[in-house]
């Protein structure tokens, strides 16, 4: 079976993750992950995970990364390593993948059909995709209220903090996920910008 392997980097929560990605087979050939601050440890898990591997970057058939939402440091330290990799190995293609679409596809997968998903921004306001028979409506920026439909709160700044306040946050793990991240990555093209959708990590102000 051919492999096709992609560096996979997803800075979206408190916990970052970090993979080596077969696109062919939906499975992990490597991962890794840590809840240190992203600032810390992400470079670190890049190289252990590729040595992990057996891989450099050069070997890579590509390198795709969760551009939000999610907090704002930790997002921007990925774009700029992506930014980066594309000077230094431009042969290799890029992929992008919205943290809210993934978690959808593996609903579906899961044959859920109608819920709402919500990452907080601030105290009051809400990036907010709603799925209805398989269908996604565009992403919003909303307050928060109950809605006929099962809803879902995506793990922005860690599972103990907001588990009491947000009863129904969604395990955000990335090594369960295969076969939805590989539904939801997107190529860039070569002259295409990885534009980022963020949120704030201290709820202080908008996104």
């Amino acid at each position: 079976m051919r492999h096709m392997v992609f560096l996979c980097i997803d800075t979206a929560t408190a916990r970052t993750q970090v993979g080596l990605f077969d696109g062919v087979s939906h499975r992990w050939v490597a991962f890794r992950w840590d809840f240190t601050p992203t600032v810390e440890c992400m470079d670190l898990l890049i190289q252990r995970t590729l040595e992990d591997g057996k891989l450099a970057l050069n070997d890579l058939e590509g390198i795709a990364a969760c551009a939000g939402p999610g907090g704002l440091l930790g997002l921007r330290m990925a774009k700029i390593s992506v930014d980066v990799w594309r000077i230094l190995t431009a042969k290799v293609p890029i992929f992008s993948y919205n943290a809210l679409h993934l978690v959808a596809e593996d609903l579906l997968l899961q044959k859920k059909e109608n819920f709402a998903l919500y990452a907080q921004i601030n105290r009051e306001k809400f990036y907010v995709l709603r799925v209805k028979k398989g269908n996604f409506s565009p992403i919003a920026l909303e307050n928060f209220q109950i809605c006929e439909m099962e809803y879902y709160f995506l793990p922005i700044n860690g599972d103990k903090n907001n588990a009491q306040r947000l009863p129904k946050l969604i395990s955000y793990d990335l090594k369960f996920m295969g076969v939805a991240l590989a539904k939801s990555m997107v190529q860039l093209s070569f002259w295409e910008e990885f534009r980022l959708c963020v949120i704030l990590n201290d709820f202080s102000g908008s996104a």
